[in-house]
């Protein structure tokens, strides 16, 4: 049996939150970067309170700007934490193991991820670029990510050799926005990997 439809591009992504809140998200995580400055700004008052000092002036605005940011920040990293302990909690009650291993495969039609559980794959007419994200070479397939964690190479040589393989692939202005991709399968280090948005 087969089925086939069209999907517009990003038309499931409003569901992404959805999704991660069904699958154990933390509830009220997304108050903790608002509630954070409230907390940060009444520590501030206490401080300034407890020491005599006036609440008028310039130290005083200040003290609250920067006990507001402190509290944003503390809210957001204790969202992530909470997060991802949550989303850990409902990945082992489904059963999903802590750890997938998957092989990257090159091949005239195009990349594969092929893992275990899951395999992933983009044609190289979808591969618009090939991009070095920290310590990951990310093949954008129609602006889905295909990660090769560069750990998987056995040596420098063996990534040269795979890098050089799949730039062969690639249409001439994918391998155009592709920089580091091109320098490093012409043995020369990458000028300089960028970072996940």
């Amino acid at each position: 049996m087969e089925v086939s439809g069209a999907f517009a591009r990003l038309e499931t992504a409003r569901y992404g939150k959805r999704l991660y809140h069904r699958m154990g998200g933390c509830r009220f995580c997304s108050l903790l970067p608002f509630l954070g400055p409230v907390v940060g700004i009444g520590i501030a008052v206490l401080g300034f309170r407890l020491a005599g000092a006036q609440m008028v002036g310039e130290n005083f605005g200040f003290s609250l700007l920067i006990g507001g940011l402190i509290g944003w920040v503390i809210g957001l990293r204790q969202c992530q934490r909470l997060s991802a302990a949550s989303y850990n909690r409902a990945m082992d009650a489904g059963g999903m193991p802590s750890q997938n291993t998957f092989r990257a495969i090159l091949s005239p039609e195009g990349v594969t991820l092929k893992g275990e559980r899951q395999t992933f794959f983009g044609t190289w007419a979808s591969v618009s670029e090939l991009m070095l994200i920290d310590a990951y070479w990310a093949f954008s397939s129609d602006g889905m990510g295909l990660f090769v964690p560069r750990r998987f190479f056995a040596s420098p040589e063996q990534e040269q050799a795979f890098l050089t393989e799949a730039l062969s692939f690639m249409t001439e202005r994918a391998r155009g926005r592709s920089p580091d991709a091109v320098e490093v399968s012409e043995g020369r280090p990458p000028s300089g990997s960028r970072r996940a948005a």
